[in-house]
């Protein structure tokens, strides 16, 4: 595939995600869906993409498997995230997701001691941005974890 046919897949793919992530009416065929495009995104950013895009593709796997209630393939691809901003430095917004991420896939789980672990982390890295924008998602996302 033409790398950039292969970015614009990518994006295709983790934008359809998110399309289906925000509605309430899902079916059983849309969960699967959402659990495949987002491998499949992810897979094509491997090949085409720099560790952010790398590490986005793994918070939006983690995203999907936590919303079907699958805790620990959310807390996996939560992990490699965080694994992935660690190795690469990545911007505290980053940060700010993978641990989203493993709060989400915590809460999931029921483990409140790790929620609110992860919870102080966002904090700890939320401070350090400065842009309105990236602080309007984090709050827009934050809010859905309550």
């Amino acid at each position: 595939m033409d790398p950039e046919d292969e970015k614009r897949e990518a994006t295709r793919l983790f934008n359809m995600v998110w399309k289906l992530l925000k509605r309430d009416d899902r079916s059983l065929h849309d969960n699967e869906t959402m659990v495949h495009a987002a491998h499949a995104s992810r897979y094509h950013w491997g090949n085409v993409g720099e560790p952010v895009h790398w590490g986005r593709g793994e918070w939006q796997v983690s995203r999907v498997y936590a919303e079907l209630g699958r805790h620990e393939s959310a807390h996996h691809h939560a992990l490699r995230y965080l694994e992935i901003c660690l190795a690469h430095e990545l911007e505290p917004y980053d940060h700010v997701y993978a641990h989203e991420a493993l709060a989400r896939a915590a809460k999931v789980k029921g483990d409140n001691h790790s929620l609110q672990n992860h919870i102080r982390n966002i904090h700890q890295w939320r401070v350090k941005i400065t842009d309105n924008e990236e602080l309007k998602f984090i709050e827009e996302d934050l809010a859905t974890l309550f």
